[in-house]
């Protein structure tokens, strides 16, 4: 099993020589999102598609008026 450190290290390392610590930055914090998504799925912490349409067609409304 790869450890946190070690993906941090391999996202690091397959970014290209002149990458910027902006580049890097955002490499890391999309990682930290998905990692999260991983976490929220395995424990169930997710919503069903009609959820999903049902909270979108609620904001749009709000906004809308």
């Amino acid at each position: 099993m790869t450890t946190l450190k070690e993906k941090v290290l391999n996202a690091v390392a397959e970014l290209p020589q002149d990458a910027e610590f902006e580049d890097i930055l955002e490499r890391l914090y999309f990682l930290y999102k998905v990692e999260t998504g991983l976490k929220q799925v395995a424990s169930g912490d997710t919503l069903s598609h009609a959820e999903v349409i049902h909270a979108n067609r609620s904001t749009i409304s709000y906004f809308s008026n």
